[in-house]
């Protein structure tokens, strides 16, 4: 098992799991890119995906 299998697994379980909220912090040279592809997938609405 990789490293990178077990941090999606552990990222799936811990998002999955989120009753209330859950907030995700991504370090990217391109953070509007990673906010669109966010917004394009199911059940993420732009109202909670906060770019700085």
């Amino acid at each position: 098992m990789s490293a990178v299998w077990r941090f999606c697994r552990i990222l799936y379980v811990t998002c999955t799991r989120a009753e209330e909220s859950l907030a995700l912090v991504i370090y990217s040279d391109d953070p509007n890119a990673v906010a669109a592809t966010m917004i394009g997938k199911e059940g993420v609405s732009e109202d909670e995906v906060l770019v700085s």
